[in-house]
């Protein structure tokens, strides 16, 4: 029972370690000189046992900072285990790919280990007998005695015979290797190697470059000497009568790659004209077609007086003009131009142009093996997520809750600082009033231009004309970041009526804003971003208030006029004589449509804006005096100063795009949540569900999809497209949007300024015009948004330019390493293979009672609880941390109000009191935390979560509720 008891106690230092990054068990590494021989028989065979782990713990000697050996060690000897009860037979890999598992790499697993003999460097004993040599014959090299020695010093407890000893080097080197260990091995296999784009991705089809002078020269020697076209068709059919004989045949494979050449069969199935090419949308749909679906065709194209030959004339005579001369004509092959007689109109090929020949549409065929695409052998296509990369995926998504935004700032004027705003956040932060007269005049329109710009037409959706326009996923506020002008267009002109095609670049010198593009994905556990955009940012997601919307008012009732405007400004914070400078820089003209109208009622708009954002809890204003001091509520006995509601801190512009507005440290934040469309996506298009399960159409379709990217890339007129066609899955799933922006009665309609530049709306044409399926890409990925975040990191920035700098999948290869503060999902070896693994009667297994032998069974069903536990531990970790740092930021905030409010120079209802507690109650009735923590939004079961009812599903969403996460079901 002791030995049981300082077991668990081993086990549960480590589940500290993982789930917390302090400090776990031990070790005084000067101490553990015979650590090597502990899981090694006299033999020097790796053998794990009870007794081994507890000899173990007891050498490591206590408590210490060094966990990183400890972890690693772990890990090393739970993939030994496995892999030696695979090998022993006493654990099966599933056939099937289910639950994050994918049976392509079950043979590259079985072989994983090797014999102790291997030099197959694929194999582990291969790596071991490699290193053992290497020692061996450098270092050693001519003194066989020292060799013998070193052994013998390092592993101890194996007998001293050189067989036995080099046994132990090898068993060792599989155990602890830094590169090369079996769980280094088995994370490359099935997750994610340290150079991600190196990793072993989900296994789809073999391709090979076209070169159709090479494909026609080999047609013509296949089907030599046929005179005519009649008689080359005539003697393709025979060939595909008998293809069962021989599918490897040269007449078979040939023809196939010509029909694979001009795009497969689909885009050349006809829809009711003779020529066989869709004309219904214009396009054509690129795939790949085995010899049996060919010989398929031609069967089906057989009308009786044809025989079958006129489709592949059709063929024929679109790879060569001079068809009709038979054979010769495709052994002096040259590029026909003929695609403008019947090819289809819209369709873009891989040079982003419509092609001059049936040869443009493809740069890579599938290749051929027994009638059949012959499956990528290796490492599968890049991007291509395998299963067991999703259960990381998945994980990750679920308990780090990662979110892409785009972020603009308009900075502080008067050279406001965060120090400054911590004591008096008041508008004089956002309105200049250093200056007077003309200059103040020329910094008010200059600023407020743009501000006026963003928040009138920027954050405003397309008008009902606008709706049908393609945009591959762009909204306007995007394009201040991305696409052809990637900046802030404001009317810059005298007259304030100017349309948008008439707007100049705004703020050339960047001194009134900054767009914030650093590329990192906000997720819970992160420390890089401030409290206030962090929690504004997971607060409007998983429980915000409908009503905390603003919206920009063209207002023509008299609040501009000189006495309520400066009444607005006082209220706001300036003083009497700052508010009669700046009523009079800008006063209103007699026509109400110049510069300084304009400006005036940008300010107005920015007041109202900023009673929603002020960081304070009380937001009446009425009746105060901006110098009064005291409370700003009039005529209440309550002073609700220092009283944190967790309001006021954030607000909403554009529900439907997810954009939002704070004030931060640096100044007013415009930001948008990248992808929003398909987190709130109320339409759920049921066709473009994933079941998390890819048929082989799918993954046939994904490998077409993925080379014709990589053929974009290879073009300086197409690299372009590949953000575009990425982003276009937000447009195959956006909503029907209203117009957000509210105009008095008679006033103009600011979206109907707005024009879509013609680079835009080209290139997003364009991709929805390649004959693929971008929503075919890791269609096994079930949320929308996480399969957004994964297929957005797969774009290449070195190639291209990126719409978003992220890489999620670097995130989660980090998440899944040991012995680093990233490493949350550390024990994802133990979790997966306690759900895959079965024995010889397909039954599951006990893992731990299979790899580890003890003396009492009920040993390890203790040992299995506590890993069981340490995975829970894990998988809220990040929203643990999260919660910890939000009660700092609150305590923060309520303390700074209690130290700045004792100041008499300052008046409370300027000094921020309001912060967001995830402990508080959202609109409804739930605590801000279980919200957020049990958020379907973060779901990987769920396709899409409405925004509205974030926490709706929350039993499916939870990672406190489940102790085990589902990876593909």
């Amino acid at each position: 029972m002791i030995l049981v008891k300082k077991l668990l106690t081993w086990i549960s230092a480590i589940t500290l370690v993982a789930s917390s990054s302090v400090l776990a068990i031990s070790c005084k590494t000067e101490q553990v000189k015979n650590e090597n021989s502990l899981f090694l028989t006299n033999f020097g065979d790796i053998k794990i046992d009870s007794k081994s782990l507890l000899e173990w713990n007891q050498k490591w000697n206590g408590i210490s900072s060094n966990n990183q050996e400890l972890i690693n060690k772990t890990n090393n000897l739970l993939a030994a285990g496995i892999l030696l009860a695979i090998r022993d037979k006493k654990l099966h890999l599933p056939t099937k790919n289910e639950d994050g598992w994918d049976s392509s790499v079950n043979k590259q697993i079985e072989g994983l280990l090797g014999n102790k003999n291997s030099t197959d460097t694929a194999t582990l004993y291969g790596l071991a007998n490699k290193s053992l040599n290497d020692l061996k014959d450098n270092k050693y090299k001519n003194d066989p005695k020292g060799w013998k020695k070193h052994l013998e010093e390092t592993f101890p407890g194996v007998k001293k015979n050189l067989t036995d000893l080099e046994n132990a080097y090898k068993s060792n080197f599989i155990l602890n290797d830094s590169s090369n260990s079996a769980f280094i091995k088995l994370k490359n296999l099935l997750m994610f190697n340290s150079t991600v784009a190196d990793s072993m991705w989900q296994k789809g089809i073999q391709t090979t470059n076209l070169d159709w002078k090479t494909l026609t020269s080999n047609f013509a020697n296949a089907y030599p000497n046929k005179k005519d076209l009649n008689e080359l068709s005539k003697a393709i059919k025979e060939a595909f009568d008998k293809a069962e004989s021989n599918w490897n045949d040269a007449k078979i494979v040939t023809f196939t790659n010509m029909v694979n050449g001009l795009g497969g069969i689909s885009s050349n199935t006809s829809t009711g004209t003779s020529s066989g090419v869709n004309t219904t949308n214009n396009v054509l749909t690129i795939t790949y077609s085995s010899p049996r679906q060919i010989k398929e065709r031609i069967k089906n194209s057989n009308s009786g007086t044809s025989n079958g030959e006129s489709w592949i004339k059709e063929v024929l005579n679109k790879v060569s003009d001079n068809a009709k001369s038979g054979s010769i004509a495709f052994a002096q092959w040259n590029k026909p131009l003929n695609y403008k007689d019947n090819g289809p109109k819209d369709f873009i090929n891989y040079n982003n142009q419509t092609p001059q020949s049936w040869t443009e549409i493809v740069k890579q065929i599938p290749v051929l093996e027994n009638g059949e695409l012959k499956a990528d052998p290796i490492k599968g296509e890049y991007g291509a997520i395998s299963n067991s990369q999703k259960y990381a995926i998945d994980n990750y998504f679920n308990s780090e809750k990662p979110v892409i935004f785009s972020d603009l700032i308009f900075k502080f004027a008067n050279n406001k600082t965060s120090s400054d705003i911590e004591k008096n956040l008041s508008l004089k932060a956002l309105i200049p009033t250093e200056s007077s007269g003309q200059d103040l005049t020329t910094k008010l329109i200059q600023r407020f231009q743009g501000i006026q710009s963003v928040l009138q037409t920027y954050v405003s959706n397309d008008n009902s004309k606008s709706q049908n326009t393609y945009t591959a996923g762009l909204s306007r506020f995007d394009t201040i970041f991305r696409g052809e002008d990637a900046k802030i267009k404001a009317n810059t002109s005298t007259n304030n009526k100017a349309e948008f095609k008439d707007w100049t670049e705004w703020d050339t010198k960047n001194d009134n804003h900054k767009v914030n593009v650093n590329g990192k994905l906000l997720t819970l556990s992160d420390t890089t971003y401030s409290d206030t955009m962090k929690f504004s940012i997971y607060d409007f997601l998983t429980s915000n208030k409908n009503n905390n919307e603003w919206t920009w008012k063209d207002e023509n009732n008299g609040k501009l006029a000189s006495e309520q405007f400066k009444k607005m400004l006082t209220d706001g914070g300036l003083s009497s004589d700052e508010a009669s400078k700046v009523d009079s820089a800008i006063s209103q003209s007699s026509s109400k449509n110049e510069a300084k109208d304009a400006t005036r009622l940008a300010i107005y708009n920015l007041s109202e804006l900023f009673n929603k954002i002020n960081q304070k809890g009380n937001t009446s204003t009425s009746g105060a005096s901006g110098n009064s001091g005291g409370s700003s509520s009039s005529g209440s006995s309550t002073d609700t100063n220092g009283v944190n509601k967790s309001s006021n801190i954030y607000t909403i512009l554009n529900k439907d795009e997810g954009i939002i507005a704070f004030i931060d440290g640096d100044g007013l934040h415009i930001t948008k949540i990248d992808g929003y469309k398909l987190i709130n996506n109320t339409t759920n298009n049921a066709s473009l569900t994933s079941q998390g399960q890819q048929t082989n159409a799918d993954t046939i379709k994904q490998t077409v999809t993925l080379k014709q990217i990589r053929s974009l890339y290879s073009s300086s007129n197409s690299n372009i497209l590949v953000p575009y066609l990425i982003n276009s899955t937000l447009d195959n799933n956006k909503n029907l949007m209203s117009t957000t922006t509210t105009t008095s009665s008679g006033s103009e309609t600011t979206n109907d300024k707005w024009n879509w530049t013609k680079k835009d709306l080209s290139n997003a044409s364009a991709v929805k015009n390649l004959g693929i399926d971008v929503n075919s890409l890791n269609s096994n990925i079930k949320n929308d948004y996480e399969r957004f975040l994964v297929n957005t990191s797969l774009i290449d920035n070195s190639r291209t330019k990126a719409f978003y700098n992220i890489d999620i999948l670097s995130e989660v290869s980090k998440s899944i390493q040991t012995g680093n503060d990233a490493s949350s999902q550390a024990n994802w070896l133990y979790e997966l293979f306690t759900k895959i693994l079965k024995n010889g009667n397909q039954q599951q297994i006990d893992l731990l009672n299979t790899i580890i032998t003890t003396d009492n069974g009920k040993d390890n069903d203790q040992i299995q609880k506590i890993f069981v536990y340490q995975a829970k531990n894990l998988k809220v970790s990040a929203i643990r941390k999260l919660q910890q740092s939000n009660q700092k930021w609150v305590n923060k905030v309520r303390e700074n109000y209690k130290k700045y409010s004792k100041d008499a120079s300052l008046e409370k209802k300027f000094i921020p009191d309001q912060s967001i507690d995830l402990n508080s109650m959202a609109d409804d009735s739930k605590k801000r935390y279980n919200n957020l923590l049990q958020s379907g939004i973060f779901n990987p079961e769920l396709k899409s979560q409405t925004n509205g009812n974030s926490s709706s599903g929350a039993a499916s969403g939870s990672s406190e509720n489940s102790t085990s996460m589902r990876g593909d079901v």
